[in-house]
């Protein structure tokens, strides 16, 4: 039986509680696989579309940039509620650590496309919305290295009665479920 993972996670009033879940399944199972030591997690104001996956920045203020080296999307500091490197300790449990710097700080279009994702440590990072009871949308997004290439993937979410991922980008419906299925 695979040890289970815990992830403090940032959380207030208005996120789903069963949303955080899913978020908290998906990162262990990710986590469990890489053999990671640490994980990034950025907690975003509200919903986010798939537009940001490997959405690097703008040009001239109105052209959207996707390069070819993934890079750290460009969320305003404004919109990030919290942004924390969660260490594992011996017992399993991830817990918060101040041992790396924010990665999104105000900067310059230009700068936004320089951060390259295999720059940044840990390699495993993930961003979630917020405000998922008010909305009942939500949206999760990761990047992680694998073989020294970075990659990532985007599942949207709706809630009726219970959440369900209605949008797939980067990450085939069957593996986002096996991956739900292992945690």
């Amino acid at each position: 039986m695979c040890k289970p993972y815990v992830f403090e996670l940032d959380k207030n009033d208005q996120d789903d509680g069963q949303f955080i879940a899913v978020v908290q399944r998906c990162l262990a199972t990710v986590v469990r696989d890489a053999d990671a030591d640490a994980v990034r997690v950025v907690h975003i104001d509200n919903w986010f579309d798939k537009k940001w996956l490997n959405f690097s920045g703008k040009r001239s203020g109105a052209i959207g940039l996707h390069l070819p080296e993934v890079t750290i999307p460009p969320f305003h500091p404004n919109r990030v509620l919290d942004e924390r490197v969660l260490k594992r300790d011996e017992t399993g449990v991830f817990t918060p650590t101040s041992d790396l710097a924010p990665i999104h700080t105000r900067r310059t279009s230009e700068s936004n496309t320089r951060l390259k994702m295999d720059a940044i440590l840990p390699n495993i990072t993930a961003w979630y919305s917020g405000e998922s009871t008010i909305s009942k949308r939500a949206a999760l997004m990761m990047y992680h290295m694998i073989d020294n290439e970075s990659t990532g993937w985007y599942v949207g979410f709706e809630q009726s009665i219970e959440w369900k991922a209605v949008e797939f980008s980067g990450i085939p419906y069957r593996l986002f479920k096996a991956m739900l299925s292992k945690a």
